[in-house]
């Protein structure tokens, strides 16, 4: 038998060979919103939470600047793709960034010890991080049962991936209380959002709600209600799953999404 997992629906995931029958919303909702970013660290912000708010900032970028690469699609294709980027998460849980790194240095290594030089030399260098190789196959089993017919192309992942370090840098300032006691990034840090990238304008009563939005932590009731709401924005919930889900979204999580995905601004 494969390892599996019991899912909140009670599911069997399959971790070997997963397919789109496996994936619900309604658990992918529920997992993010219960996993704390930072270890838990610091003040309480949801995955989901952090999922929501880059696709919302992915989601304006595209709508109000254009598209700055060709090969990147329009505000909702971006907003997806912000969207899904850690729903794997709700199968396998999260290896802390630094960790993660860690093994993946430590498999190289171990590889490099024990295997023939000639196989190391033929080895890509994405095999060595195979919690990422695992993320991956699981990623793709959610797009293909969200509608999502096409992988991120490479710039697309490029793309994901500073929207990600970005939110991140977001967060650090807003929700980390206590100072850095080394830097977190090795290099340049990513450039954080700022308020108005969620279409924060302070001088209005509309920007106000939408900063108080970004920056306060949400039960978890509210980021599973909210995280639901954008996937069905998104176009990413569909067939029988779509109305169970949907029973856990409230009035306020629409409103919610609507004024951080309006095509106003603040």
């Amino acid at each position: 038998m494969n390892p599996w997992n019991q899912t909140q629906t009670g599911k069997a995931f399959d971790l070997v060979a997963p397919t789109a029958d496996m994936v619900d919303p309604l658990d992918i909702a529920v997992r993010l919103a219960r996993a704390n970013r930072f270890c838990g660290s610091e003040l309480r912000i949801s995955v989901a939470q952090h999922s929501v708010l880059a696709a919302a900032a992915a989601w304006r970028s595209a709508s109000w600047a254009g598209y700055w690469a060709p090969s990147l699609a329009g505000p909702v294709r971006r907003a997806r793709l912000l969207a899904l980027h850690d729903a794997a998460e709700t199968y396998i849980g999260d290896v802390f960034g630094p960790t993660r790194r860690w093994l993946t240095n430590m498999t190289r290594t171990l590889v490099a010890e024990y295997a023939d030089s000639r196989a190391v030399m033929k080895t890509p260098p994405a095999i060595y991080d195979l919690f990422g190789v695992l993320e991956d196959r699981i990623l793709g089993v959610i797009y293909a049962a969200c509608g999502v017919t096409d992988t991120p192309t490479a710039d697309e992942q490029r793309f994901i991936k500073e929207y990600d370090q970005r939110q991140l840098a977001f967060e650090k300032t807003w929700f980390v209380q206590t100072p850095e006691p080394q830097p977190w990034w090795p290099g340049k840090p990513p450039e954080p959002f700022t308020l108005t990238d969620y279409g924060a304008n302070l001088d209005s009563h509309r920007g106000l709600r939408v900063a108080k939005l970004v920056t306060e932590t949400w039960s978890e009731e509210t980021a599973a209600g909210m995280y639901l709401a954008l996937l069905n924005r998104l176009g990413l919930l569909a067939g029988v799953d779509r109305w169970r889900a949907l029973g856990r979204v409230s009035v306020n999580d629409y409103e919610a999404i609507d004024l951080l995905f309006s095509d106003e601004r603040a």
